[in-house]
């Protein structure tokens, strides 16, 4: 958010409601969804990687009988 305020605030209180609300926020929201999204592909491919060295070894992600 601070990066979007730097390079473009508006000068009145209404303009900036809506450059917030419109801009600035579904932005945040997007980036972070995106973020969220790369680290779990990357740790779930990490994950895979080590069941598949060494298939005997239980992992954290299996259930206990």
């Amino acid at each position: 958010m601070m990066v979007f305020i730097h390079f473009y605030w508006p000068g009145s209180s209404n303009g900036r409601l809506i450059y917030v609300l419109l801009i600035c926020a579904p932005a945040v929201i997007l980036f972070g969804y995106a973020g969220q999204k790369i680290y779990d592909l990357t740790l779930n491919f990490l994950l895979g990687l080590g069941q598949r060295r060494s298939p005997g070894i239980p992992s954290a992600t299996d259930r206990q009988a």
